[in-house]
């Protein structure tokens, strides 16, 4: 299987779960995220902790940014921010957009 180029919009509960679980599957996850998440994802890396187990996912493991123009464009972008947020997002998805481009929607409240 061919490794994805994958953005998660929103590195909150639902962007980092669904991250981690990629990541795991050794795809290429980027995540888009603002101040202080973005800081403590690239320097500290994500930690995971499930039921069963705590996982570490190094930051080296993946790409953060709050700039998307410094992405190329994506097999999938996943939107999981709150629904607020859409409306500012919209105009900073284009640069991760190609014609094959699949986005998904996960926003909540």
């Amino acid at each position: 299987m061919r490794k994805k180029n994958i953005a998660i919009y929103g590195a909150g509960a639902i962007g980092l779960d669904l991250g981690v679980h990629l990541i795991e599957a050794e795809h290429r996850v980027s995540f888009i995220a603002r101040g202080e998440t973005k800081s403590a994802l690239a320097s500290s890396g994500i930690i995971y902790e499930s039921q069963e187990q705590q996982r570490i996912v190094e930051a080296n493991q993946f790409f953060c940014t709050d700039d998307t123009s410094t992405l190329d464009f994506q097999d999938y972008v996943f939107l999981t921010t709150k629904s607020d947020d859409l409306l500012d997002i919209g105009k900073c998805l284009e640069p991760l957009i190609g014609r094959d481009t699949v986005v998904i929607s996960a926003t909540n409240g």
